[in-house]
C-alpha cells in the first residue's frame, strides 16, 4: 500500500515538474500508471495534496543535496560552483507552469521555513 502511494508521488512529481500543475490531471498520472482514478483517491484526498506532497517530497530530496555539498571536502569557491551546477540541472527539470501554483498552502509553508545549508 506505501509502496503504491511512494509511485504515484514519483510520478505526479515528474509530470509536475515537466507539464506544469494545471495541465496536469489525475487521468495523467493513472495513465502513466496504468492504474485508476480510484486508486489514486485511496492514498489521496486531492489533487492538491498529491501537489504538496510532491513539492515537500522534491523540497527533502534537493535539501539532502545541498548539505551533502556544503558538508564535502572541496573548498568554499569549489561548492559554490558545484552548487550553482545542481541548481541549473534541477530548474532544467522544471516547466514555468509548476512554479505557478503560488495559490497552495504548501508555498506558504516553505516561504516560511528557514534551510540550514
Amino acid at each position: 500500500m506505501i509502496e503504491e502511494r511512494i509511485k504515484i508521488l514519483h510520478e505526479a512529481q515528474q509530470l509536475f515538474l515537466s507539464e506544469g500543475f494545471y495541465k496536469t490531471t489525475m487521468d495523467d498520472i493513472a495513465g502513466r500508471l496504468k492504474i485508476s482514478k480510484k486508486t489514486i483517491y485511496k492514498h489521496f484526498v486531492s489533487k492538491e495534496e498529491v501537489v504538496r506532497e510532491s513539492v515537500l517530497n522534491f523540497v527533502t530530496e534537493n535539501q539532502k543535496s545541498f548539505s551533502d555539498l556544503v558538508e564535502s571536502e572541496h573548498n568554499a569557491v569549489e561548492k559554490c560552483f558545484r552548487m550553482f551546477n545542481y541548481v541549473g540541472k534541477m530548474l532544467v527539470k522544471i516547466n514555468i507552469k509548476f512554479l505557478n501554483v503560488k495559490n497552495l498552502l504548501i508555498f506558504e509553508h516553505l516561504k516560511n521555513r528557514r534551510f540550514l545549508i
